[in-house]
């Protein structure tokens, strides 16, 4: 087996790439979370539109985000969000990364479906979380392997490193 990884620098080694991941998140979502303000703060009940244009924000920051975070995991940098390095790679392996989303979607839905059903049978308040932790866990590894994969197979299509 190998070593654990050790951690030299606290600020290089987890809060940058945590930051980065902040970042990522917080463009990706930012229309979504801006309508969200707006709706509940300044609509002035005039808000007919804001459902469906909060969840198209959602859709929209849910299939752009995979790829962004791949960018910002491969370039090191929250700057590989930028929607002129992420569209372009999206178009280039479309079919793949539907694939890759609907596979992602598929494991949302299972860690959703183990979290309300355990919640149903266990109505203990903090065991099924705790439960449900360790499978959780394993998903978002399988996750973010999946995207990995992606990247592996498809890095001289997608162009990010050319030298």
């Amino acid at each position: 087996m190998p070593e654990w990884p050790e951690i030299q620098d606290f600020a290089s080694d987890v809060f940058v790439p945590f930051m980065q991941f902040i970042g990522a998140v917080v463009f990706c979502f930012a229309p979504m979370i801006a309508l969200t303000i707006y709706a509940l703060v300044g609509s002035n009940g005039d808000s007919t539109w804001l459902g469906w244009a909060t969840t198209t924000a959602m859709v929209a920051g849910c299939a752009y985000f995979p790829m962004a975070f791949t960018a910002v995991a491969m370039a090191d940098s929250v700057v590989a969000v930028n929607p002129m390095v992420v569209i372009p790679s999206i178009m280039k392996v479309l079919g793949q990364y539907l694939l890759t989303l609907v596979v992602l979607a598929a494991i949302l839905l299972v860690r959703w479906l183990l979290n309300h059903f355990l919640e149903i049978i266990l109505p203990i308040p903090v065991l099924p979380t705790i439960i449900t932790s360790l499978p959780e866990l394993y998903l978002l590894v399988v996750g973010t392997r999946i995207l990995g994969l992606l990247y592996r197979n498809n890095k001289d299509q997608l162009g990010w490193y050319t030298a």
